[in-house]
C-alpha cells in the first residue's frame, strides 16, 4: 500500500456541494487529540450542512406558495389572458378568459385563437398578428368573438410579441377585456346624438352651440339657409361676426351676463352672406359642467315678426304656445318615446338582476365545489356584479329624474294655458296637504297667511309653487326646528307671494345660479335632483306674465317671491 493511503487528503462526505478542504492529516500517525478535532470539524459541517438544508426546505416551501399566489392572481385577474403560439394556437389561457368565453382550459388550449373570432373580424385579426410579428411591437385589436352558447360579445385584445430563447420563435402575450357594454353605451350614444341633431336641423329657430369665447362648435341647417353661410364658413368664428355692427357690443355684453349665470335676451340683427339684414331675437342658456365652469351655451335666434294687435291675458282666454318652439314639441316626444321607455326597462331589468344575484349566490353556498373556483365566483358576484348593478339602478334612478325634468321643462314651453281667476288660499291648502307627511316627519310648522287671487292657469301655477314648498322642506336645517310660511299682498296691480323658510339657505353665487337648468347646488349630502324645478317655474311664469326672484343668506334661510298679474 502506497504512503498516500494512510492521508485524509479531502474529506468524502459531500452532501450538497460542501466538500472538506482542512489540512490533510496522516492517520496513521496522527494523535487522538488530532483525530478529535477532526471529527469535531466534520460534526460541526454536518450541522450546518443540516441547518442550510433546512433553510433550502423552507424557500421551496416559500416559493411554492408564491408561485400559488402567482398563480391565483393569474387566473382570477379582471381581465382575459393567453398565450398564444406563432402559429396563432392557444397555449395558455387563464380561468377569467374561459369564464369569458364559457369554455375550459381543455377546450381553448392546442386550438387556434381565430376560431373563436366571429367570420367577418378575422382578416382584420390576421392582419394585426401579422403586423406585429413582422414589426416586433406591441398593439391592440377590438373585434367580435364567440361564447360557447353561440352569443357574440365585444372585446379588446392587447398583444404583445414575446421571444423564444429556446427556438428562437416568437410567442404573443396577449390581455382580452370584454367591451360589450361600452360598445352598446357608445351605438346609444351615436343613437341619442343623430335623433337630436334631427331635432337640431328640423327646428324653425336659428340654433348655434358656442363655447364660452362666443365661438361657434356647431349650428343648425335652418340657420346656414337663412344666412347663406356654408357650413365651413360659419363653425369656427365668434357668432358676433354675423351680426351687424350696431348690434354686436349688445351681444358682447348680453354674452358676458350669460356666462356669469344670468337671463339673455336681446334684439339684433343678423348680417347675411350677401349683405341682407335679418331682424332676430335672441336668448340663451349656459350649460356647466360640475365645477362650475361653462361647457358650452346654447344660443337661440328667431326671426323677428310685425306684432300686430297688443296682445293681452285675460280671464277665460286659452293661451296657446309659441308655434315657434315646434322643437320643444318634438323634444318632448323623443323624452316620452325614445327615452323614458328604455329606460324604465333599464330599471325593469336591473331589479331581474338583481333577483337573479341573489338566486346564484344561494346556490353557490349550497353547492359542493372547488374552493377556489366557489371563493373566485362569489368575489366576482360580491365585489363586481352586485356593485355594478347598485351603480345600474342609482344611474336609471338619476336619468328618470333628469327625464321627468326635462319633460316638465318641455311641458312648461308647450303646454296650452287656460287664463282664470286662480283662488291662490285653497290652492295653496291644497298643495300643503299634499306634502303633510314631509312637514310632519322632520317636526317642521308651516304658517299661511291670507293670500290674495291671481290671473293664471291653475295647474300650472300649483306646480310653481308645489315645487317651491318642496323646496323649502327639503333644505331645512336638523340643527333647528324647520318654519316655512307663505304670504302674499297687491302691489301696483299686482299679486305679490313669498315662500319664506328658515333653512340652511343660499351663497350668493348659488342665488346666481339658482334659476338656470340643470344647476343643482348640492348644498345639503344626498339632496339629488337634476336642477330643473326653478327653471320650469320661471318658465312658467314667464309665460302666466309673471316673475319669480329669491334673497337669501347662508344659515339664514330663503325668501321666493313670485309675481303674477291680480285679478
Amino acid at each position: 500500500m502506497g504512503e498516500n493511503q494512510n492521508q485524509v487528503k479531502e474529506c468524502l462526505y459531500e452532501p450538497s456541494h460542501y466538500r472538506y478542504t482542512g489540512p490533510s492529516v496522516d492517520i496513521a500517525h496522527a494523535s487522538a487529540c488530532e483525530i478529535s478535532d477532526i471529527v469535531g470539524e466534520l460534526t460541526t459541517h454536518r450541522v450546518e450542512l443540516g441547518i442550510r438544508s433546512e433553510e433550502l426546505l423552507g424557500a421551496r416551501r416559500e416559493l411554492a406558495r408564491v408561485q400559488e399566489r402567482c398563480r391565483d392572481l393569474y387566473d382570477f385577474a379582471p381581465l382575459g389572458y393567453l398565450t398564444i403560439s406563432d402559429k396563432g394556437v392557444i397555449t395558455e389561457a387563464n380561468l377569467t378568459f374561459c369564464s369569458m368565453t364559457g369554455q375550459t382550459r381543455g377546450d381553448l388550449t392546442g386550438h387556434p385563437l381565430s376560431r373563436l373570432i366571429i367570420e367577418s373580424d378575422r382578416d382584420s385579426y390576421y392582419s394585426f398578428i401579422h403586423t406585429l410579428r413582422t414589426e416586433r411591437r406591441q398593439g391592440r385589436v377590438q373585434l367580435r368573438m364567440t361564447r360557447a352558447d353561440g352569443k357574440v360579445f365585444w372585446c379588446c385584445i392587447r398583444v404583445a410579441p414575446a421571444p423564444q430563447e429556446t427556438d428562437g420563435t416568437v410567442c404573443f402575450r396577449a390581455a382580452v377585456n370584454d367591451i360589450s357594454q361600452q360598445k352598446k353605451a357608445e351605438q346609444r350614444l351615436l343613437e341619442i346624438e343623430r335623433r337630436f341633431g334631427a331635432v337640431l336641423d328640423a327646428a324653425e329657430d336659428f340654433i348655434h352651440i358656442v363655447d364660452s369665447d362666443a365661438v361657434v362648435l356647431e349650428t343648425n341647417g335652418r340657420a346656414l339657409a337663412r344666412s347663406g353661410y356654408h357650413h365651413e364658413e360659419f363653425v369656427g368664428r365668434r357668432l358676433e361676426a354675423s351680426l351687424t355692427e350696431a348690434s354686436r357690443g349688445a351681444f358682447r355684453d348680453g354674452f358676458e351676463r350669460l356666462l356669469a349665470g344670468e337671463d339673455y335676451r336681446q334684439n339684433a340683427q343678423m348680417l347675411c352672406k350677401d349683405g341682407s339684414v335679418i331682424a332676430i331675437e335672441c336668448r340663451g342658456a349656459a350649460v356647466r359642467r360640475e365645477d362650475g365652469k361653462v361647457d358650452f351655451c346654447v344660443v337661440m335666434q328667431r326671426e323677428a315678426r310685425a306684432p300686430t294687435e297688443e296682445s293681452r291675458v285675460t280671464e277665460g282666454a286659452a293661451v296657446e304656445p309659441d308655434r315657434g318652439n315646434e322643437e320643444w314639441r318634438r323634444l318632448a316626444d323623443i323624452i316620452r318615446r325614445d327615452l323614458a321607455n328604455p329606460m324604465l326597462s333599464i330599471q325593469g331589468f336591473s331589479r331581474e338582476l338583481r333577483v337573479s344575484f341573489g338566486q346564484i349566490e344561494r346556490l353557490l353556498n349550497g353547492q359542493a365545489i372547488d374552493r377556489r373556483v366557489k371563493e373566485r365566483l362569489l368575489r366576482i358576484l360580491r365585489q363586481d356584479i352586485n356593485p355594478s348593478l347598485e351603480f345600474i339602478g342609482t344611474s336609471a334612478g338619476e336619468m328618470k329624474g333628469l327625464l321627468d325634468g326635462l319633460n316638465a321643462l318641455a311641458a312648461a314651453e308647450t303646454a296650452v294655458l287656460k287664463i282664470e281667476l286662480v283662488d291662490m288660499n285653497r290652492l295653496i291648502s291644497r298643495l300643503v296637504g299634499g306634502i303633510r307627511y314631509q312637514i310632519e316627519s322632520c317636526g317642521a310648522e308651516i304658517a299661511l297667511g291670507a293670500l290674495p287671487a291671481c290671473m293664471g292657469d291653475v295647474e300650472r301655477v300649483g306646480q310653481v309653487f308645489v315645487n317651491l314648498l318642496s323646496n323649502a322642506v327639503k333644505y331645512l336645517d336638523g340643527d333647528r326646528r324647520g318654519r316655512i310660511r307663505v304670504s302674499g299682498e297687491v302691489r301696483d296691480g299686482q299679486s305679490v307671494y313669498c315662500v319664506e323658510d328658515n333653512g340652511i339657505g343660499m351663497t350668493p353665487q348659488q342665488m346666481d345660479k339658482a334659476f338656470e337648468a340643470f344647476y343643482s347646488s348640492q348644498v345639503k349630502p344626498g339632496d339629488g335632483g337634476a336642477g330643473l324645478g326653478l327653471s320650469v317655474a320661471r318658465r312658467i311664469l314667464s309665460r302666466l306674465g309673471g316673475t319669480i326672484r329669491v334673497e337669501s343668506e347662508r344659515g339664514q334661510g330663503s325668501r321666493f317671491f313670485v309675481v303674477l298679474p291680480a285679478s
